[in-house]
């Protein structure tokens, strides 16, 4: 059975050089609520331990529960980093790129 939060989780742990011990303490939740994540038996309960692990793992929702990919993740915050105005200039290039690469 594929479980997205338990196969993220580990992923992003293992990308990240973490052991379940240090999220535990991050997320201030047991180690064995770690481990039980981890192998898919349970995934969080209380929003607030979910909500805090994508905080200090410093990922989005989407990634943490398998629904985009880390680099796509990764694109969307550097985008979120850039000003107003150059998020609109980027946004209208990378359409037009996108345009005429599909013409192709």
């Amino acid at each position: 059975m594929y479980q997205p939060f338990a196969t993220s989780l580990r992923a992003i742990l293992r990308l990240k050089g973490w052991q379940d011990r240090r999220l535990a303490v991050e997320v201030g939740v047991s180690r064995s609520t770690v481990s039980r994540w981890l192998s898919g038996q349970q995934e969080p309960r209380k929003l607030t331990d979910f909500v805090n692990t994508v905080r200090v793992l410093g990922v989005t929702a989407d990634e943490l529960l398998g629904l985009t990919s880390q680099e796509t993740g990764e694109l969307v915050r550097l985008f979120h980093q850039l000003p107003m105005d150059l998020r609109e200039d980027f946004s209208e290039k990378l359409r037009k790129m996108v345009e005429d690469y599909q013409k192709t």
